[in-house]
């Protein structure tokens, strides 16, 4: 998959956005088993980087 040269925002209307919404899974199918701290922290700084 190729990446664009330029991050874009897409935005919505929020008719538009409310018809493309999708609900969340379970919690129990989001939860991350074995992940130590420091995986944690650096997962988490990834984030807020993005």
């Amino acid at each position: 998959m190729e990446q664009p040269e330029e991050p874009h925002l897409l935005v919505l209307p929020p008719e538009q956005a409310l018809a493309a919404a999708r609900p969340l899974p379970d919690r129990d199918h989001m939860v991350i088993e074995g992940v130590s701290e420091e995986e944690w922290d650096v997962f988490f700084a990834a984030l807020a980087e993005a």
